[in-house]
């Protein structure tokens, strides 16, 4: 937002598009470029062995445009009576992100108030440092996910409309995400002072879901794989094994030869999407018979680290 500035105040990002989460697992140089309406974020391991070619991955870019310093002033938060929004648990928002396998969230905030009603919630957060809209804005992205009825279900922003920001972030804010009307998979989010006045608009946020149900596993032939063995192996044949079937199914879902994947460089730097990682999850489970978290590929990033966990997870006995 920062590079994103014109010196009113009020820095206006359209079209944002966020194609990967940035890796939190080893060291990564980060640069955020802006060229002339254009901005950007993307990364690069520090590591040379992790990364040979050491080319910048783009995770987010986006357009710079005028803001309207009349549209904020225009925006107000919902009448509680007229969506019938009752107060909730507000701990339930950070509970049904531990359900789809986030167990914390990138920035320190908490939620003390909840209102909730059909097809629109408001938050009442807290963020621990007000000197950056990031914490806020990391709130926004984890409430949002609570507004789609149904059990949790793991859902990623991919794409935001627009990004709205007046002044300097209140440590106390109202956090009101709608339901689009016209679109699905989608829900526009206000942001607002403890008075209700509103100090960020975030309209068109996209969250697909991941975590989708996929075709059981099957091999080069479209016969179904079934699930292997790997009982009375050293603990060398163990990791070889595992590290091989790891990179055998991802390298088939990325339909790439399975030597041309670097073991220790990020997948998402060699290719690898969300959808793919749903496919390729779903199949390791079956054919190890051992549950993965939804996220486990942007925990563990890497050929190397998935099968490491995974190794540690069948030398455990299973309860």
């Amino acid at each position: 937002m920062a590079a994103a500035g014109r010196g009113d105040g009020r820095p206006l990002l359209t079209g944002l598009s966020m194609r990967y989460p940035l890796m939190t697992a080893g060291l990564h140089e980060v640069q955020v470029v802006r060229d002339g309406a254009e901005v950007r974020l993307a990364s690069r391991s520090v590591d040379a062995e992790a990364d040979p070619s050491r080319d910048w991955l783009i995770h987010t870019d986006a357009t710079v445009a005028d803001a309207d310093a009349t549209v904020l002033a225009a925006r107000a938060l919902a009448d509680p009576d007229d969506h019938r929004m009752e107060p909730g648990d507000p701990g339930s928002i950070h509970r049904r992100l531990a359900e789809v396998g986030v167990p914390s969230t990138g920035f320190d905030w908490s939620v003390e108030e909840l209102l909730s009603g059909y097809g629109v919630l408001r938050a009442r957060v807290r963020s621990a440092d007000s000197s950056t809209w990031a914490p806020v804005l990391d709130a926004v992205m984890s409430v949002a996910p609570a507004v789609f009825p149904g059990v949790p279900q793991l859902r990623m922003v991919v794409y935001v409309d627009e990004v709205l920001l007046t002044g300097e972030p209140p440590e106390v804010t109202l956090i009101e995400v709608a339901l689009d009307p016209d679109r699905p998979d989608t829900a526009n989010a206000l942001v607002a002072d403890a008075q209700g006045r509103v100090v960020a608009s975030l309209p068109g946020l996209r969250y697909p879901v991941i975590d989708q149900p996929v075709a059981p596993a099957q091999d080069s032939s479209g016969e179904v794989e079934e699930a292997v063995s790997f009982a009375g192996l050293s603990d060398e044949e163990l990791h070889e094994r595992v590290f091989d079937e790891v990179r055998r199914q991802i390298a088939g879902e990325m339909r790439l030869d399975a030597d041309d994947l670097h073991p220790r460089r990020p997948l998402a730097e060699q290719g690898l999407d969300s959808v793919m990682t749903v496919v390729i999850r779903r199949r390791l489970e079956k054919r190890t018979g051992r549950s993965l978290s939804p996220t486990v590929f942007w925990q563990r990033p890497t050929v190397a680290a998935i099968a490491d966990h995974l190794v540690e997870l069948l030398s455990t006995p299973q309860e």
